[in-house]
Order: structure tokens, then C-alpha cells, then sequence
């Protein structure tokens, strides 16, 4: 499956998205995906009401596959999209602290990331 797949179907929206992130996760943000416009649809304000829009056949959209493998329902198929560009995802912190807690926050990340990764091409899963 490819980002190109998904010209003219309908991609929810967050009203508090730029027209720059609404075009990464309806998989127009790179030169081989762009396409027409898609249809608008749905507007949705978090992860839950995006998958029940997804459930109701009233939109397809692109989640992270973390989202997709913590949320596996049987009214929704969850399949990799080729040329999506990856998610990326960063730890921030008030600088100079030092502590134990978050040094261990972000050694956990850094190895849950490089065990997830493996063999693993960097794409995302889209939710069809």
C-alpha cells in the first residue's frame, strides 16, 4: 500500500493542525504522494474519536504503528503504507537537570526504539 492510495478518500482533520502537518499525516508531504486533495473528513480532536471515524468507514487515516499494535480491533485493518514518511518522536527535558529517573526514561526509549526498528524499514501502518 502507498500514500498514493489514499487520493480522494477522506482524511479526518484537528482543527488546530497546520495545512503542513494535516498534509504529513494524510501521507501528502513528499514529492511521490502528492496527489488531488483528498475529501475532508471528519474532524476529530484525538487518537480515539480518528479510530472510531476509521471503525465507521468514514475516513482512513495514518497512525504510528505503536498507535496501531496498542489499539488492534477487529473493525479495523491496519496495513504498512510504503512511502510514508516515518514518525519521529523526541524526549525533551529542562536542561541541567540531572536525574536518575529521566536518564532511565531515555535509555528505555533509546532501546525499545532500536528494538522495534529491527528489520523494520521505518514506515508507519494506515488504518483502511
Amino acid at each position: 500500500m502507498s500514500c498514493r492510495d489514499l487520493a480522494g478518500l477522506p482524511i479526518p482533520r484537528c482543527p488546530s493542525s497546520s495545512a503542513a502537518i494535516y498534509a504529513y499525516w494524510s501521507g501528502r508531504d513528499t514529492a511521490s504522494a502528492r496527489t488531488e486533495e483528498g475529501l475532508t473528513g471528519p474532524t476529530v480532536y484525538d487518537s480515539a474519536q480518528l479510530l472510531e471515524a476509521v471503525a465507521l468507514g468514514q475516513a482512513v487515516a495514518l497512525i504510528p504503528r505503536s498507535l496501531a499494535q496498542r489499539n488492534a480491533r477487529d473493525d479495523i485493518a491496519y496495513r504498512p503504507a510504503d512511502d510514508a514518511s516515518p514518525y519521529l518522536l523526541g524526549i525533551a527535558w529542562r536542561a541541567g537537570i540531572r536525574s536518575t529517573p529521566i536518564a532511565h526514561l531515555v535509555r528505555t526509549a533509546t532501546e525499545v526504539t532500536a528494538a522495534d526498528s529491527e528489520g523494520v524499514p521505518g514506515r508507519e501502518f494506515s488504518g483502511v
